[in-house]
């Protein structure tokens, strides 16, 4: 085992370390500027569970790099934190990062919904729409909730995605159409 080697598997090592120094270690990872370390404090990011480096991994998501930001986003997912989720539909504003941003939120399921929830109401346009399409991608009872509230969206692109959005989730999960035929009439 080389030096880089054992460096970054302590890097990954420090991840489940709740000391405050190990969380040093982590985030001078993050700012090394070498991509292979970079990504090994990327997988730590991931273990900890910790608000500390929600930051710095949106960061790198929004950042040139694809393989980083792919991987970045993939370890947001994973802290299943409201923040972390916030941080991912943040960064889901640029094209670029738009379809994994969509694809990590989906995975994070449930527990992503109050921040999306949270987000129909606060972005702009482009965002509010990829926040739909995670929620489609959700296809839970709670995201479907969700969903029923933004037909009400002042924004007629958000009411007929959220009106396809409804049909697949009811799809998913086997539900009838409302007896109307009409989503948001009542």
């Amino acid at each position: 085992m080389t030096n880089p080697d054992l460096a970054n598997s302590a890097t990954l090592a420090l991840g489940v370390l709740p000391h405050p120094e190990a969380r040093q270690v982590i985030l001078a990872a993050f700012h090394s500027g070498n991509s292979e370390r970079q990504l090994h404090a990327i997988h730590a990011a991931a273990c900890s569970n910790t608000l500390e480096f929600i930051e710095p991994l949106r960061a790198i998501v929004l950042g040139s790099d694809n393989r980083l930001a792919e991987e970045a986003a993939l370890a947001l997912s994973k802290i299943r934190l409201r923040e972390s989720a916030l941080a991912l539909i943040d960064a889901s504003s640029r094209l670029a990062r738009r379809e994994i941003c969509i694809a990590t939120l989906a995975r994070m399921g449930d527990c992503a919904i109050p921040a999306l929830a949270y987000g129909l109401r606060i972005y702009e346009l482009e965002t509010r729409r990829a926040i739909v399409e995670a929620l489609a991608r959700i296809s839970s009872t709670k995201a479907l909730d969700v969903l029923t509230t933004a037909l009400e969206d002042e924004q007629p692109a958000i009411r007929y995605g959220v009106l396809s959005a409804l049909a697949h989730v009811r799809r998913v999960l086997n539900l009838p159409a409302p007896a109307d035929g009409c989503e948001g009439e009542h």
